[in-house]
C-alpha cells in the first residue's frame, strides 16, 4: 500500500498542483479501489489522479517546456517498464519510488536538477519513513543522498536542508570542461595546461566548492565564445 500520509505530507510542504499515481497494466482492473483508498486526497486543493506510465511519460518525453510551477508529483505504485529518457525528470516533477523496489530505468538518465525521491518503510520501530533523493552528474555518476525522513506520529516531513543546491554540493570530481582564452589580467598563459589570472582563480574557487575537476581548454576555432 501506498504510504497516504507521506504523500499528504509532501504536498503540503511542496509547491504540488498535481498529483499522479502511476499503477502498472496489471492492476488496472483495481483503479476503482485504489481511487477510493485515496478519497482523503481530495481533502486539500491539489488535482488527483491515476495514469498509465507509458502514456505520462510519452507526454513528458515530447513537451517541450512546462510551467516552472506545474509542482507534479508522480507516485509509483508497483513495477513499470516504459520510455525513460532525461526529459522524464524535470525539475518542476517530483518522482516517489519505493526505496526496496529495483528502479525501471538507469540512474545515469536523471539529470542533476531532477526530483527523484526514494522512501523506505523500513523503520517501524521508530515510525519513521526515511527519504533519499537521487540524482546524477553529467551521466557519468550516480549520487543518492539523504533527503530527510517523515514522522508517522506527527504526519510532519522533516528536511535538514531545504536548499537543493546545498545539499548537492559535492559532485565527486566529475571533470568539467572549460574554454578560456588569453586575456589579461583574467586569463593569463591561456595556450598552457596551466593557465592563471583572476577568472581563473574564480573558476578554481567554485569548482573546490562543489567538488569538481575543471578542465581548462582552448576552443578549437581559437576564437572567443563556447567549445565547437
Amino acid at each position: 500500500m501506498l504510504p497516504l500520509n507521506l504523500i499528504l505530507a509532501l504536498a503540503t510542504q511542496l509547491p504540488l498542483q498535481t498529483i499522479l499515481i502511476c499503477i502498472p497494466e496489471e492492476e488496472e482492473s483495481n483503479s476503482d479501489a485504489l481511487l477510493d483508498s485515496y478519497r482523503d486526497l481530495n481533502g486539500i486543493d491539489i488535482k488527483f489522479g491515476l495514469t498509465r506510465l507509458d502514456d505520462l511519460l510519452d507526454t513528458l518525453n515530447h513537451v517541450e517546456e512546462m510551467p516552472e510551477n506545474n509542482g507534479l508529483l508522480i507516485v509509483m505504485a508497483g513495477k513499470h517498464g516504459g520510455n525513460w529518457t532525461r526529459r522524464a525528470f524535470r525539475e518542476q516533477v517530483t518522482w516517489l519510488f519505493p526505496m526496496e523496489a529495483e528502479l525501471p530505468f538507469d540512474p545515469l538518465k536523471i539529470r542533476l536538477d531532477g526530483n527523484v525521491l526514494l522512501y523506505s518503510d523500513t523503520d517501524q520501530d521508530n515510525g519513521t519513513i526515511t527519504l533519499k533523493e537521487v540524482y546524477s552528474v553529467k551521466g557519468l555518476v550516480t549520487i543518492q543522498g539523504n533527503y530527510g525522513w517523515f514522522s508517522k506520529k506527527t504526519g510532519e516531513i522533516v528536511i535538514p536542508q531545504w536548499a537543493k543546491w546545498h545539499r548537492r554540493r559535492d559532485l565527486r570530481g566529475i571533470p568539467f570542461v572549460n574554454t578560456v582564452m588569453g586575456w589579461a589580467p583574467f586569463v593569463i598563459d591561456a595556450t598552457t595546461e596551466n593557465p592563471s589570472g583572476l577568472m581563473i582563480d574564480v573558476i578554481d574557487s567554485f569548482a573546490k566548492l562543489v567538488n569538481l575537476t575543471m578542465v581548462p581548454t582552448n576552443p578549437p576555432d581559437l576564437d572567443y565564445g563556447s567549445l565547437k
